[in-house]
């Protein structure tokens, strides 16, 4: 996703929650960029539902809670938050 968001230029965040680990960086003019990468079997037990997935695995980190709950509103990148490619999806990692 791309996203605005208050984190210095000059600072690449990365974040772990269970199964899985998402990295903030700028990119370019005012956008961020932020990614993830998680087990599974997370969104497995989110009922295949990737916002409840980010909603119930990755915001119990509460610096991914803080830009799920506020940076979204400022989203910027075209597209849906529901699309995701899945890549080595036999080893059970999306």
């Amino acid at each position: 996703y791309h996203i605005k968001t208050d984190l210095s230029p000059d600072t690449i965040q990365l974040h772990n929650f269970k199964g899985g680990y998402c990295g903030v960086s700028k990119i370019e003019a005012d956008k961020y960029c932020i990614c993830y990468l998680t087990d599974s079997q997370n969104l497995v037990k989110s009922g295949g539902d990737i916002s409840e997935m980010e909603q119930r695995v990755l915001s119990k980190n509460p610096f991914l809670k803080n830009y799920f709950n506020n940076a979204w509103g400022n989203e910027i990148k075209t597209g849906d938050r529901l699309n995701y490619h899945v890549h080595n999806h036999h080893h059970g990692i999306l």
